[in-house]
């Protein structure tokens, strides 16, 4: 959504409402979205239908946004209307999130797993667990969607369920220590105990690379080609592993890039290869720097240096050549490489002030090839928006 992140929590139902509210906050992907669509003008949808519960998915007509107890609003990408609706606002409960893959969007909450047509909104299928589980967050690709079966404690066993995206069929299962898989082609990622990032065939659960536990990696920020090991927990004594970059084949390590002093929170990769990454004061994360390291040859490009552009929250995306993020209420675009104190054609630029950019309101951004949603996370609010 996409950030991908996995936590080591004291309780698995403390961890499934702080990934509901941290879901998209961190950059996953170096895909800038699909283009604006046929139609689309600047609008804004303060109070119209569900509010989103979790990070809204963009596919070429529709912004598809998760809603509590486990449904899903799809809204039209042109004018931010409401298109279908399935399973929200019946029953009680939280979302976990969303995941689109090919036609069907998935959402996830409570005992149910529920997938959509995305064409019509018609109910595709929906899976329930047992009594006293709960699905976490689902993630979808290459035609499955795959899903944690967690209990209500640290202590009782998670189970990693593969579901084929077309009729919900169960493939396979897996024990796991994890309750946030992460999809990539053929692929589904877990980050067990440890720190260990392990990576299972799609087709069969059969695990098929994992990395060396001597560099943690509980979780990924990845782009194509691209993966890199990170911390996003608040570890003793405030100190955090060295950011890893990884061979996406086998999960091996392959170069150091970064030892930071703060806690990573929220980046992207560009399609040249360079990471843009916040980092903030594990004690104080509303203040906050970007960094933007080559992944190549580990050099870092540019680091801000003032509020203006480093305090504000993690969520960032790239949009058209752009990486985007939020200061100060208003969206900041920057050329990867060259970073907020570039000068001529690749200098930054900002939008004006918007009220769903507030800080107060918690702000996600989602990016349509050269425009962007503006998600507000703490009451009704978005707003689609030509990238600055």
């Amino acid at each position: 959504m996409g950030a991908v992140r996995a936590r080591r929590v004291v309780s698995r139902v403390a961890g499934v409402l702080l990934l509901v509210l941290a879901a998209g906050c961190g950059g996953a992907s170096a895909k800038a979205g699909p283009g604006a669509p046929a139609g689309w003008r600047t609008w804004a949808v303060r109070a119209t239908g569900p509010a989103p519960a979790g990070r809204c998915l963009p596919t070429e007509r529709l912004l598809v946004c998760p809603a509590a107890p486990a449904g899903v609003v799809a809204r039209s990408a042109s004018t931010g209307e409401v298109v279908w609706s399935v399973g929200a606002g019946k029953g009680r409960g939280r979302n976990t999130g969303a995941a689109v893959d090919g036609d069907r969007a998935v959402s996830a909450g409570g005992r149910t797993l529920r997938a959509a047509d995305l064409a019509d909104g018609r109910a595709a299928w929906t899976r329930t667990l047992p009594a006293g589980r709960a699905f976490g967050p689902p993630t979808a690709s290459d035609g499955r969607v795959y899903a944690v079966a967690h209990g209500p404690t640290y202590t009782d066993p998670q189970t990693l369920l593969a579901y084929r995206a077309s009729d919900g069929k169960l493939l396979w299962q897996r024990d796991t220590t994890t309750i946030t898989p992460f999809a990539r082609g053929g692929r589904v990622i877990t980050f067990e105990l440890g720190g260990r990032a392990v990576a299972r065939d799609g087709r069969t659960g059969e695990a098929v690379a994992s990395s060396d536990p001597a560099h943690p990696c509980p979780s990924l920020i990845s782009a194509p080609g691209r993966l890199v090991c990170t911390e996003e927990r608040t570890a003793a004594g405030d100190t955090f592993p060295p950011l890893v970059r990884v061979d996406p084949a086998t999960l091996r390590f392959t170069r150091t890039l970064w030892r930071p002093d703060d806690k990573p929170s929220g980046g992207v990769i560009s399609p040249d290869g360079v990471l843009v990454l916040r980092t903030v004061n594990a004690e104080d994360p509303s203040t906050g720097r970007w960094i933007a390291l080559d992944l190549t040859t580990g050099k870092t490009l540019w680091r801000t240096g003032g509020p203006e552009d480093g305090d504000g929250n993690d969520s960032v995306v790239l949009a058209g050549s752009r990486a985007v993020w939020i200061a100060g209420g208003r969206l900041v675009s920057v050329d990867p490489r060259e970073g907020p104190y570039a000068t001529g054609a690749a200098a930054p630029r900002r939008s004006r002030a918007y009220p769903e950019a507030s800080d107060r309101r918690s702000p996600l951004l989602v990016a349509y090839g050269t425009h962007l949603v503006v998600q507000a996370r703490t009451g009704p609010g978005l707003r689609s928006v030509t990238l600055p």
